[in-house]
């Protein structure tokens, strides 16, 4: 899952089924799971129906996948313009790279990403994001998608919704990450470049 961002799984409770076979269980049922690639700046969604064998201590011993349905791919589309092949615009003699140049996500050599990784990022988004009482009331969930580029020093420019769903969420989105720590930049040939990151914010009522 090195390019699942924001992964969930959530069983469909109403679909499980069970029978024995020697000493252990074997349920069957389906789950509904999301992700985002950033790589590809794909959101998916599906539902996929999955075999679980259960030993006699309750230990789950075998997963296997079925069967999907219900399946989308979302394309978050990057502004074109603004993108470069990692190839180009790298001056030989010097290292270094055009300040100008902004790099795809999906062409750098290390992709830039959070102080902590993931689960750090994760973990400043969940502290700091403030539901909007507006998307609260009118019981709006979603997620907002946010362009933005990571500069060589590793601060955070740029910041756009790509995707939004309104009352509020936007502009809370923007605000948690415009006031996010800098970021370890994104590398060519050793070299810090400038970065395009698509990234999702999701809101979900509990």
């Amino acid at each position: 899952m090195e390019d699942m961002h924001n992964f969930s799984r959530n069983w469909i409770v109403s679909s499980l089924d069970f029978e024995r076979s020697d000493s252990r269980i074997i349920a069957t049922y389906w789950a509904r799971e999301s992700y985002f690639r950033p790589s590809l700046n794909e959101q998916y969604s599906g539902d996929i129906k999955y075999e679980m064998t259960i030993d006699e201590d309750g230990k789950i011993v075998a997963l296997k996948e079925l069967e999907k349905k219900n399946e989308q791919v979302s394309k978050v589309e990057p502004d074109s313009s603004m993108l470069v092949p990692a190839t180009e615009n790298m001056e030989e003699e010097s290292g270094q790279t055009s300040d100008s140049k902004v790099f795809d996500m999906s062409v750098v050599e290390v992709q830039p990403e959070f102080n902590g990784g993931q689960r750090d990022l994760s973990k400043y988004i969940s502290n700091n994001i403030k539901y909007p009482s507006a998307a609260r009331q009118n019981h709006v969930e979603g997620k907002v998608y946010l362009s933005f580029i990571v500069e060589r020093d590793g601060s955070l420019n740029d910041i756009r919704v790509k995707q939004g769903i309104g009352s509020g969420c936007d502009e809370e989105a923007v605000r948690v990450l415009k006031n996010s720590p800098k970021w370890k930049p994104g590398t060519v040939k050793g070299t810090p470049v400038r970065t395009f990151c698509v990234l999702p914010v999701a809101f979900q009522l509990e």
